[in-house]
């Protein structure tokens, strides 16, 4: 029997496996429609609806899956610290809802059944809008405000940024917000409906959930008032206190205090405040302030005696001062080294003001003493005013206000034309005495002025001719007086009593340092002879 050739046999082998491929192809054809035909009516591998398997499931299955499921639902929320809380879907009434046409059956039928071979690799999209679940919205509300993270006993409030001062480093700055460590219920609430609606089994609080502070410290606001401020306390103001350098009185204003005088506005606008300003002047006028300050004063005779009251001293001018307090700070300079502003000043710095160039006068004694950098230059016996009718001469520390010549002194009944007048206590001063032959003794007990210093002439011309003007006065008794003149009410004598109180009115506490004004001194030319 003859065999086929051999070109016979390949084209019956060729003819045989495309009848192979064919069926083989034909087979899987009829797998794959299969299977497609088979999930027209199953939902594909991998498919899940709220963490529940529903692939290969035909709808009623799924339904009865996820109802089943639904059952036993709990959300678990998980806070910043890692602590977790959790919501049963039975404590909020949570069932699946099919009556509003999206249906088990409509997820099934929208779904690409063709597609099922890919399914095996890729996750197919849920989709959440064939899915519906409904819940008890006040019941969430109400089992969320229950979690221990929103009833904490250590809750804290958010805390914005703001500026305070540092000791350490003598600068504003800039402290940051802190957050409130409570979570926003309205923000967890809508994030929890989400979480359900879609049948997600947890959640992660974060940062955006709890309540946030409105300023933070990257505020441009804060970060320009901070540079104003730190502009105010950049500044040094010293004082040369009673205009001396280098002077143990001499200091500079404290930072920390400057720091205290800034005020940042609630929209970020920087201030000083100048009530205070003005509060800490008042305590540099109680300090350096000696207007009607009692002195130890060692007399000519040896002894020392302590006097008060009067119009003469250091006196700071509040209101300018605080003023130029307020300038410098405001100024573009950095370095300000000045003196108070004073409204009246001594011859001498600190409480000492008198110096070694004064007038002494002891009405007790009917003498009066003129030292010149500490030398007796003059001195003559005199008479005062007249103690008998109330007249006596004020005592005090004063200061020679002006001199004149030829003045005419006037009274309610007298006229007494004079050729040296020096006043020092309102309309209270040195002069001669023409009339008068006799000085010394107790001449003033009865015969006195009327508050005037009688002087024999030629000492009075003596004294004009060698006193400057703003020389101090230091006028005293040794033994207690009552003073009620008005000369004595008005120069603030350390004896003035009003003859209406028992308490001398013008006593060096009334007159303290802080309340001192400018000098009561008159520039009349009327007097009392």
């Amino acid at each position: 029997m003859a065999k086929p050739s051999p070109s016979r046999r390949k084209k019956k082998n060729r003819r045989n496996a495309l009848i192979t491929g064919i069926a083989l192809i034909a087979a899987v054809a009829a797998v794959y429609i299969a299977v497609t035909v088979y999930y027209q009516t199953h939902f594909l591998p991998g498919t899940e609806y709220g963490g529940v398997s529903v692939g290969g499931k035909t709808a009623a299955q799924a339904e009865k899956a996820l109802e089943s499921s639904i059952g036993s639902y709990q959300l678990v929320i998980t806070d910043e610290s890692g602590n977790n809380y959790r919501i049963k879907g039975t404590d909020i009434g949570l069932s699946l809802s099919v009556q509003t046409g999206s249906s088990i059956e409509d997820a099934l039928s929208a779904q690409k059944p063709y597609l099922w071979v890919s399914s095996f690799f890729v996750h197919p999209e849920e989709n959440s809008a064939s899915l519906s679940v409904s819940y008890d919205s006040s019941k969430l509300e109400s089992a969320l405000s229950s979690l221990d993270c929103f009833s904490k006993a250590d809750a804290v409030s958010p805390q914005d940024a703001y500026i305070t001062y540092s000791d350490d480093s003598q600068q504003f700055e800039i402290v940051p917000e802190q957050a409130g460590n409570t979570p926003e219920l309205d923000k967890v609430l809508e994030k929890a409906e989400k979480a359900i609606s879609a049948l997600q089994l947890s959640i992660s609080l974060t940062d955006e959930d709890y309540s946030q502070a409105s300023v933070t410290s990257a505020d441009a606001t804060l970060a320009s008032a901070v540079k104003a401020a730190n502009n105010y306390v950049s500044k040094t103001i010293t004082y040369d206190t009673y205009g001396e350098k280098d002077s143990d009185d001499n200091f500079s204003i404290e930072k920390s205090r400057i720091a205290s005088w800034v005020q940042v506005s609630d929209d970020g606008q920087v201030s000083l405040n100048e009530d205070a300003i003005a509060s800490y002047v008042q305590t540099l006028a109680s300090k350096y302030n000696t207007y009607g300050d009692n002195r130890e004063f060692a007399t000519s005779l040896g002894d020392t005696i302590s006097i008060g009251g009067g119009d003469y001293g250091w006196v700071i001018d509040k209101d300018k001062e605080a003023a130029q307090i307020v300038s410098d700070l405001e100024s573009d300079e950095t370095n300000i080294e000045r003196e108070p502003c004073w409204e009246q000043t001594a011859k001498a710095p600190g409480p000492d003001d008198i110096g070694n160039t004064y007038l002494e006068i002891d009405y007790t004694n009917q003498h009066f003493y003129y030292y010149v950098d500490g030398q007796l230059k003059l001195d003559s016996d005199i008479v005062s005013g007249n103690t008998s009718i109330g007249n006596g001469s004020p005592d005090g520390i004063y200061k020679i206000v002006y001199k004149a010549t030829d003045q005419t002194l006037t009274g309610e009944d007298y006229e007494s034309p004079v050729d040296y007048f020096m006043p020092f206590a309102y309309n209270v001063g040195f002069h001669d005495a023409s009339w008068r032959s006799t000085f010394g003794g107790e001449i003033y007990k009865t015969s006195g002025s009327h508050g005037c210093i009688n002087l024999p002439s030629d000492v009075a011309k003596q004294l004009y001719q060698m006193v400057e003007v703003g020389t101090p006065v230091v006028a005293y008794y040794r033994d207690p007086v009552v003073l009620t003149s008005t000369n004595a009410k008005t120069s603030n004598a350390y004896s003035y009593q009003d003859e209406d109180s028992s308490d001398r009115s013008s006593s060096s506490e009334d007159s303290s340092s802080e309340d001192a004004g400018t000098s009561s001194t008159s520039s009349q030319e009327s007097s009392t002879q």
